[in-house]
């Protein structure tokens, strides 16, 4: 028996990355919506109970994001690839006084593909998500043209969401460089 003799290079990739990003927004307007409003669909109540000078829709508000990502891909033989990722997000929306606070996601998953031959592979995979989302909102009751805007009326809300998902596919070339058959089945499972 020979051992095998192949340098690690040859057989694991492995890829470590941080990326932050900061994006600012400038001319944010909460009365933008208005200007999409047909005129005789508006009521004097909806206008003063529009949207608060405060929110920030989370994909338009400051936002300071860290991210890291770990991906190991492994061969251990000619005809079998394994694939191991991790990641790690944690977004701050620091000048949003009402709407999304922060958001922290991670996920971890496992991909394995299977080529006995040129023609034919088998894959699979699983993927865990988790996603713990703060967001703090404000009751804004209202009667006719008053609107009440205390910040007594605010609550903080956590939204916590994990997702798993599972997958297979298989592809065939029946014609190489020509036709390829594609089979797929993939199932994902969520709670929030």
């Amino acid at each position: 028996m020979v051992a095998d003799r192949r340098h690690p290079g040859d057989w694991l990739i492995a890829r470590l990355t941080y990326r932050p990003s900061y994006r600012r927004i400038g001319e944010y307007d909460t009365t933008a919506h208005l200007a999409h409003t047909v005129l005789e669909e508006l009521t004097l109540s909806e206008v003063a109970q529009s949207q608060s000078p405060l929110l920030r829709k989370f994909d338009e508000s400051d936002r300071d994001r860290h991210r890291i990502d770990l991906m190991l891909q492994l061969m251990p033989h000619d005809t079998v690839t394994a694939s191991f990722t991790a990641g790690y997000r944690a977004d701050d929306y620091h000048n949003s006084a009402l709407g999304l606070q922060d958001a922290n996601t991670w996920t971890a998953g496992v991909d394995l593909t299977w080529t006995p031959s040129e023609r034919f592979s088998l894959t699979g995979g699983y993927n865990h998500e988790s996603i713990l989302q703060k967001q703090r909102s404000r009751s804004r009751p209202g009667t006719g043209t008053t609107t009440f805007d205390f910040a007594d009326f605010d609550w903080i809300s956590v939204n916590a969401d994990l997702i798993d998902s599972f997958y297979v596919g298989l592809r065939v070339s029946l014609m190489p460089e020509v036709l390829d058959l594609l089979l797929g089945a993939r199932y994902e499972h969520a709670n929030g």
